[in-house]
């Protein structure tokens, strides 16, 4: 019998706003596919769970090579859980080829939402929430960021995206 993916949502800034289902199964996997073990680590120790987890690390240059592990594991019959440091796994994020394989594979999938950064940024704006785009992150570099812009302009819709607090005045700019 097969084991269960739960792809769990994590707060982004605050711990204390982790939901009840979030933390109990934290507690309840044995095995944690994390996009920075240390962070998670962290994480559950401010939330009081003994870290008694097998942490298997999972980024953007390594999905592809644990994910096989990982399917192997959950057709053995074992549960895991895949986290990011803060977010929900898939968007923006790693998990997306290991949830991909997992339902290819028929396994059982389960999504623990947590709190939404898109709906948060969304309300807190005071933009119109009727109609919004999330575009995730933009490019990096200046000129295709600036060509990523330009074609949303004229949308008459709410935009939102995700950037790194270094790089947010660069990207404002352009």
């Amino acid at each position: 019998m097969n084991g269960t993916l739960f792809l769990i949502g994590i707060s982004i800034g605050n711990a204390k706003d982790i939901t009840l289902r979030v933390k109990a199964i934290l507690e309840e996997v044995s095995v944690l596919a994390c996009e920075d073990t240390r962070e998670i680590g962290r994480l559950l120790k401010e939330l009081g769970i003994t870290p008694h987890k097998e942490f298997i690390s999972i980024f953007e240059h390594s999905e592809q090579m644990k994910v096989p592990k990982l399917i192997q594991r959950l057709k053995s019959g074992e549960d895991i859980g895949c986290v990011v440091s803060r977010g929900m796994p898939v968007i923006s994020d790693p998990g997306y080829l290991l949830l991909r394989e997992a339902i290819r594979e028929e396994i059982a999938v389960k999504v623990i939402p947590g709190v939404s950064a898109v709906t948060t940024a969304l309300v807190a704006s005071g933009l119109p929430p009727d109609k919004f785009l999330f575009l995730g992150f933009p490019p990096r570099k200046d000129q295709k960021q600036r060509n990523f812009f330009e074609k949303y302009k004229d949308l008459d819709v709410t935009l939102i995206f995700f950037e790194s607090p270094r790089r947010i005045f660069k990207t404002l700019k352009n």
